[in-house]
Parts: C-alpha cells; sequence; structure tokens
C-alpha cells in the first residue's frame, strides 16, 4: 500500500515539473512573439545626390531664306553627313496653299539633325548658365515640348546640326553638401543620367559655390547621343559612405559596468559586449563591436538570456 501510495507521489511530481517546464516554455514564447527585432546594415551603403544639367555642345544653326512649310528629310535626332539634304521648305501663299517648288537646305557640317530649337543653342557662358534655375528649366522644357516646326518665317532657324563628336560639356547644379566639397580634390567623377538610362565619366573644369547650392563644370566622356540631343537632363552622383550600426536606448542593457546588448544566435537569446561611441542627432546610440546581418533586440527588458525569439 505504502509502495503504491509512493509511485503515486512520484507521478504526481512528475506531473508538477512537466507542468511549470510547459508553462515556461509557453511564456517564453508569449514574451518573444511581439519582440522588436534589429538587424545590422552593411557597413557601407551608395548614397545617390541629385541634380540637373545644362548641355553645352556646338550647334549650328540652319535659317530659313523664305517662309514656308519645312518637310524634313532627314529625322530628328538622326545623323547627317556633311552636305547632304536636311529638310525642304515649300513656300505657301497667304491660305497656306503649297506654292512653288520645294527648297532644299543641306547640312554646312556632319551631326546630329534636330528641329527643336530651343533659344540656348551655343550658350556657353557659366555666369549666365548658373543665373539659370535648370530645375525650372527642365520642368519648362520637358512640359512645353519644342516640338518641329511646322510653318516657319524668313530668317528664322528652323533646324540645327549637332556636334556629337565634340566635346560635350555639363554644368551641374545640386545642393551644397561633403560631398560637392570632396570633389576638389579629385579630378573626374561618374555621372549618371537616369532619364537617359546610362552613366558616364565627367572630367572635372572646376567647382564653385552659389549660396546653398555648387555648381560642377564637366567635361563628359562617353556620352550617348540622346544627351547631345538634350539641353537640361536630371543628374545624379554618389558615393560609398560607412554606416554606423545605430541603436536606440533600450536596446543597451549592463552587465558587471560593461555596456551590452541581447544578440540571437539560431534564435536563442545571449548577451553580447558592445562600446559605446556616440550618440545621433535621434539620440539613437552609436556602437561598435557588431557586424553586417548580426540580429540584436531593439528592447532588452523583454528578453532574457535563452529566450527562443521566432
Amino acid at each position: 500500500m505504502r509502495t503504491r501510495n509512493k509511485d503515486k507521489a512520484i507521478k504526481i511530481g512528475l506531473i508538477i515539473v512537466l507542468i511549470a517546464l510547459a508553462v515556461g516554455v509557453a511564456g517564453n514564447y508569449i514574451r518573444s512573439h511581439n519582440i522588436k527585432i534589429i538587424t545590422i546594415p552593411a557597413e557601407t551603403a551608395y548614397v545617390t545626390y541629385e541634380g540637373y544639367g545644362f548641355v553645352c555642345v556646338n550647334e549650328y544653326l540652319m535659317s530659313a531664306n523664305m517662309s514656308g512649310k519645312v518637310a524634313p528629310v532627314i529625322n530628328e535626332g538622326e545623323r547627317v553627313g556633311k552636305n547632304y539634304a536636311v529638310y525642304a521648305l515649300q513656300g505657301v501663299d497667304t491660305d497656306g496653299n503649297n506654292q512653288g517648288t520645294p527648297q532644299y537646305f543641306y547640312a554646312p557640317v556632319a551631326g546630329l539633325v534636330s528641329y527643336k530649337i530651343d533659344g540656348y543653342e551655343n550658350t556657353d557662358d557659366l555666369n549666365q548658365i548658373t543665373a539659370l534655375n535648370l530645375e525650372e528649366l527642365y520642368t519648362s522644357l520637358h512640359t512645353d515640348e519644342t516640338d518641329e516646326q511646322e510653318i516657319v518665317q524668313s530668317g528664322a532657324a528652323c533646324a540645327k546640326i549637332i556636334d556629337n563628336v565634340g566635346t560635350l560639356r555639363l554644368i551641374c547644379t545640386l545642393a551644397h553638401n561633403d560631398y560637392t566639397d570632396s570633389l576638389a580634390e579629385v579630378s573626374s567623377v561618374r555621372v549618371t543620367f537616369p532619364e537617359l538610362d546610362f552613366e558616364a565619366v565627367g572630367r572635372i573644369n572646376g567647382i564653385s559655390t552659389n549660396g546653398e547650392e555648387a555648381v560642377l563644370d564637366l567635361n563628359i566622356s562617353g556620352a550617348y547621343d540622346s544627351l547631345y540631343l538634350s539641353r537640361a537632363v536630371k543628374v545624379q552622383f554618389g558615393e560609398y559612405v560607412t554606416q554606423n550600426a545605430a541603436l536606440p536606448t533600450s536596446a543597451i542593457i549592463y552587465r558587471d559596468g560593461e555596456a551590452g546588448v541581447y544578440a540571437l544566435s539560431k534564435k536563442f537569446v545571449y548577451w553580447r559586449a558592445v562600446e559605446l561611441k556616440d550618440v545621433d542627432s535621434e539620440g539613437n546610440v552609436i556602437v561598435e563591436g557588431l557586424s553586417e546581418g548580426d540580429e540584436v533586440v531593439a528592447d532588452a527588458q523583454n528578453v532574457k538570456e535563452g529566450m527562443y525569439v521566432y
């Protein structure tokens, strides 16, 4: 009888222990289910700076010696050889009816043909360009398309030949910052043209500051025809910068006077020492001792070592 009671007591004791363990595991799961985890980013990141550029190229205007309708022989953006017909002018009467035979006009030089006359042809004076608001110019040229002219008056420019072999100069404006200051120490910079879908190298002719704006005077190598045919374009510059691991103060937990964090290893919580370096403008703590991909608990008070975090 005593043996039976003893066995029964042991079974009850085991059940109590198992229930306690189950409650503990369940408690850990419930507490860890909504815990915020911070993943440490890469040590470097590519930062982009955006601005606008003004294209300066050699352009040869072709003017009409009579009023009439423009009839392109070479389409917009195509290349023409020297002395080849570019367009014809068809005379018209006061009612717009064709009059006489078409007169052909020939390219004085080889280059790209454009019928879009924007009024900034052969503008290359730096002071004149920097006095422009390039963002507004870009918007106006892309909103009010300077399409080919149907009828031109005598003496008016109706086409131009763009030298796409010669130097393309690009005057860029972007926000003045540490990056633009750093360009004073280099001779060239890579420029991306996001809308034209290519990038090129720009040799730096000069850098100046105009209030909160930086002005870059560049010669572009390897430009696509689409850039030669543009006037105002969007530009992007970039650099790789070091990223510090920034954690909220709630992630820092001390052990024996040493700063650390609760990190994860195979989803299990463990304490890991870190070095506190600084505090950023948002109140986060800059730390050293963590690597890209490390996972850290954002609020150390919500966990304990050994907890399994889903």
